[in-house]
């Protein structure tokens, strides 16, 4: 009778999650992703090359970046060629940062 009607309401919504279940993965939008590649380091520590050969990007070219990128002297923690032809490089402190721009 009358506690039946009042508790199906609540559990109701609360049981099962309501609305807010429904959206499934999408609910998901955005979290845990973070910041990847070049945009996951500090801009302190960056270096963005332009004149790269464009629509040439691939995990390859990337590496010869990296490790080109260590000539000028630093720890070259990541290098990346955008599809436009820009590039950049990410160091492991600012001085070396510093000390590859002055090359």
């Amino acid at each position: 009778g009358k506690g039946y009607g009042k508790s199906y309401g609540k559990s109701w919504g609360g049981s099962w999650g309501g609305p807010a279940m429904w959206g499934g993965p999408y609910d998901m939008k955005g979290k845990g992703k973070g910041k990847t590649g070049l945009r996951s380091f500090s801009n302190e520590t960056k270096v963005w090359i332009g004149g790269l050969p464009a629509d040439s990007c691939s995990t390859d070219l990337n590496k010869q970046l990296k490790v080109h990128m260590e000539t000028a002297g630093g720890k070259c923690l990541y290098a990346e060629v955008g599809k436009s032809g820009n590039g950049g490089a990410a160091f492991k402190t600012k001085e070396e940062q510093q000390q590859a721009i002055s090359m």
